[in-house]
């Protein structure tokens, strides 16, 4: 009996969960991911050569340091961006 119980919580709670995402083609969600990580690029990008400029570093070490900052706002923007569109049932 509690299996059955089990069973319908959970188709419930899948039927919700697929309503609840905006369905996508495969084409648009590969499409969608290229303009989210060149807009996570851009943004880390700017990040990197502003803390670089800030910091005034220049030549390879400055080169260095706005890349490894680059590479950590860019993936924490993409990763925070995921995170807030299953938050709001947009994407599973």
């Amino acid at each position: 009996m509690a299996a059955v119980v089990i069973l319908r919580r959970t188709k419930a709670m899948q039927a919700r969960v697929d309503t609840a995402a905006v369905p996508v083609t495969p084409i648009l969600s590969v499409a969608l991911s290229l303009v989210a990580i060149v807009v996570c690029g851009v943004a880390g990008a700017v990040a990197g050569f502003t803390a670089m400029r800030l910091i005034g570093v220049g030549g390879v070490p400055g080169a260095l340091f706005a890349t490894v900052i680059s590479l950590v706002v860019a993936t924490l923007l993409f990763a925070l961006g995921g995170a807030l569109l299953r938050k709001l049932r947009w994407m599973r």
